[in-house]
Formats: structure tokens, sequence, C-alpha cells
């Protein structure tokens, strides 16, 4: 995963927007943040997997994963996926 400030911090201080970049079938650990975050997809197909399911999603679409939701995110299978993520400034994240 590769991961990329769209904002610098000194931009907002109230919001952090980070591009993240998934080679095909590549993904991250299950974790929670302290705060909601939003995912819009911007590129390729991503998953964000959760004790409820997996959600398949493409560009333009919006996935909100509330504050404390253990989950994970990943390119869907086969593809390579571009997601926004969007988070208050001062979220913390914690590997489950």
């Amino acid at each position: 995963m590769l991961k990329s400030a769209v904002l610098d911090p000194s931009d907002s201080d109230q919001l952090s927007f980070t591009l993240l970049t998934f080679g095909p079938d590549a993904g991250n650990a299950f974790h929670t943040h302290t705060h909601d975050q939003v995912l819009m997809a911007v590129e390729g197909a991503g998953v964000v997997v959760t004790a409820a399911g997996t959600l398949e999603f493409g560009p333009g679409d919006v996935v909100l994963v509330p504050a404390g939701e253990d989950h994970w995110r990943a390119a869907a299978s086969g593809r390579h996926c571009a997601m926004l993520s969007i988070t208050p400034q001062g979220t913390t994240t914690a590997v489950t």
C-alpha cells in the first residue's frame, strides 16, 4: 500500500485527506480508528471487510467506516485500487 497526503496537515486543522493506493490483491490488517473514516474510490475496485461482511466499491462510491469498527481495506481480487481516506485530524489507528 502506498500512502500519500493529499493535503498538507497545515492546510486544515480539522480534516486529513490521504490517498491510499493498493496493487492487485494488496491490503492491510484489521484495525480501528478513534473517529469515523470516509473512503472514496477514485480508481479501480476496492473492498472493505468488517464482521458484517465484504463490501466492494468502485470509482465515485463512498463508504463510511464508523469509529471503532474493526475493518480492513484492500484492492478487489486481481484488481488495483486508489481510494481517498478522509478522517478528522488527530484520529488514531489501532491494529487489532
